[in-house]
This record gives structure tokens, sequence and C-alpha cells, in this order.
């Protein structure tokens, strides 16, 4: 039996957590190959270039797989990440474009809420900012979803306290 999309893409996860980063290269860009259309492939390969520094590669690879049909979480991790490398790469317009669109789909989404949170700092909304953090902060405990992301906010948090320091 073939495995599902789904299945290659967790499958592709794992040679990075186990810090395989050439095989994890190798397998995403062997699963896009093979997959074309199929919007999972574009998005795995994206969150993997995302996660090893490589923003700038991993945008197209987001936007591929916005134009096609994603739903629920996957719309809503495709749409952070996105805006995410655009903060990441100071293109604060487009990194607001994207967190804004997310927070039309998902507005009681405590990821959505952080991130959109960082994307305002950078902007100097500070206002909306902590608006922002705060009413995530009302929806996040017990999230077992935010807490796939809460090493990455805290690490994206503590940059803006560095560099206010």
């Amino acid at each position: 039996m073939d495995k599902s999309v789904d299945e290659l893409v967790e499958e592709g996860f794992h040679y990075l957590k186990m810090g395989m980063i050439d095989e994890a290269l190798d397998f995403f860009q062997n699963l896009v190959d093979r997959f074309p259309s199929e919007p999972l492939a574009h998005l795995g390969y994206a969150v993997l270039m995302d996660n090893i520094g490589r923003e700038s590669e991993a945008i197209p690879l987001y936007l591929t797989a916005l134009e096609m049909e994603l739903e629920g979480m996957n719309l809503r991790d495709a749409l952070v990440g996105v805006a995410s490398s655009y903060r990441t790469l100071g293109e604060s317009d487009e990194a607001c474009r994207y967190i804004n669109r997310a927070l039309k789909e998902f507005p009681e989404d405590p990821v959505v809420l952080s991130f959109a949170a960082l994307i305002y700092y950078d902007k100097c909304d500070y206002g909306e900012a902590v608006y922002l953090l705060g009413k995530a902060m009302s929806l996040m405990d017990g999230s077992e979803d935010y807490d796939k992301y809460r090493s990455i906010l805290r690490k994206k948090f503590l940059e803006i306290k560095n560099r206010r320091n």
C-alpha cells in the first residue's frame, strides 16, 4: 500500500528531527517532483526551508501551496509561515498582507495572534501588538496545537528583547 502525502511529509520531517538536513532536502525535493500538484508537498518543503533558515527559498514554496487548495490548519500554517518568512527577511508589508489574511481566516487562533503580534511590533504598532499578544495568551491555555510553536515563538520574542537591549 502506498503512503499518503501526509505520511510522506511526516517521514520527511523525521529526517529533520534527526538532524539529517541533506536527506530531508533531498526527500522533499523528490516529494515535490513526484507530487507537483499536491499542496502538502510544497507546504512541507516550505516548512523545512523555513526551519533551516532558508526563508527566501521557503516563500515561493509557501506561495505555491497557497495557490492550491489548502484548508484548516494547513492553510493557517502556510499563511503564518509565509508571513513569518517575510518578517524575517524584513519585508514587513508582505508579512502584514499574509498575517492579516490569517487573522481574517483564524481570528481566535493563538498561533496566528502571536505571530501577528510580532509583525505588528516590528511595524511599531505597539498597541496592536500588545492587544494581539494578550488575546493569544487568553486563548492558548491547554492548546496542544500552540505547543508545537511555543519554542519558535519564545525564540522570536527573545530576539525582540535582545534588539531592545
